[in-house]
């Protein structure tokens, strides 16, 4: 299931990330855009919370039906940021 709140966050980041796109294509002003980097900023560092919280409470769990399945060794979960 997702958490309300990273759908609202992740909404947000998207409705923010239209209108620079928007504005960029359209010409706007630097001052226009930039008045949307804020909430852009706001609304990811959200996301990368709740994926960092969600990580973390999923990743002992993950380590107990690894083991049950027959899994050797340690296994760990851990948030990557960035491309490859």
């Amino acid at each position: 299931q997702v958490h309300p709140a990273h759908m609202e966050a992740l909404m947000e980041y998207q409705r923010a990330q239209k209108q620079i796109n928007a504005s960029l294509r359209a010409g706007a002003p630097a001052p226009r855009i930039e008045a949307f980097v804020p909430t852009l900023a706001r609304a990811a560092a959200t996301i990368i919370r709740l994926r960092r919280d969600a990580i973390g409470a999923l990743g002992p769990r993950w380590g107990e039906k690894f083991r049950e399945l027959g899994g050797g060794g340690l296994v760990s979960m851990r948030a990557v940021q960035g491309m490859r």
